[in-house]
């Protein structure tokens, strides 16, 4: 389920190609998400790159 919704989240703002070994491209898109959604409603989404972690170390896949 946390795959799934990392999924979505990375999709909504256009972030959902990356490479798990550059993922600073991605990185920056996240944070610049999350700037710019506190900017607006003085809030974070939290927003865990925990999922990309397991994948990265293939203990968990997508299917």
């Amino acid at each position: 389920m946390a795959v799934e919704q990392m999924g979505l989240a990375l999709k909504n703002i256009n972030a959902e190609t990356y490479s798990l070994d550059e993922f600073g491209t991605t990185n920056i898109k996240v944070f610049d998400e999350q700037e710019k959604n506190y900017s607006t409603s003085s809030m974070y989404n939290v927003l865990s790159l925990f999922c990309i972690a397991l994948l990265d170390l293939g203990l968990i896949s997508i299917e």
